[in-house]
């Protein structure tokens, strides 16, 4: 199976009106530090801060689905301050469907960056599956696009780099 895909068609990425993201495995590297007082630590690079927020900037509508619950994806979210957000979700596609009526727009509308076997529903479903370079092996088969970046190494700031040079401000 050939998991290296290139990146979509100009037209294809001019059809995203949200851009929703799994947080760990795609902001972080889906690892955990524990510390030495009991606590969590993960790690977001700025590069992929620098390109999520470029997206935002340009007027595109973001949305972060997590299974994770707690504090640090708290802290994330807050950093992020995507315009839709679910932490402890297991069911991803109803968060997704839920924002979609929200906003007025389609599945074949979404950009989904997802990892796991647990965004593999999603990944088929929307408009344009997008997953890191090291997410799982069916993550990969699943997504349209695999990105040439690790989760948590610049992923998030392939992505933007794509978009902001196909249709700047989100629109077509």
């Amino acid at each position: 199976m050939i998991f290296n895909r290139l990146r979509p068609g100009r037209a294809r990425l001019r059809r995203v009106r949200l851009i929703a993201f799994d947080l760990d495995g795609v902001f972080t590297d889906g690892g955990v530090w524990f510390g030495p007082g009991g606590g969590e630590w993960k790690r977001l690079g700025y590069r992929d801060l620098d390109g999520y927020f470029a997206l935002r900037r340009a007027g595109w509508r973001t949305a972060v689905i997590t299974g994770e619950k707690g504090e640090l994806p708290e802290r994330f979210l807050a950093r992020l301050n995507p315009d839709h957000a679910r932490q402890g979700c297991k069911a991803k596609l109803a968060a997704l469907d839920e924002m979609l009526l929200a906003e007025g727009i389609t599945r074949e509308q979404v950009a989904y960056v997802g990892d796991s076997t647990h965004d593999l529903e999603v990944l088929r479903a929307v408009g344009l599956g997008i997953a890191p370079a090291d997410a799982h092996p069916r993550a990969r088969a699943a997504a349209r696009w695999v990105l040439g970046h690790r989760g948590g190494y610049d992923a998030v700031g392939e992505l933007a780099e794509a978009f902001l040079k196909v249709a700047p401000g989100g629109q077509a």
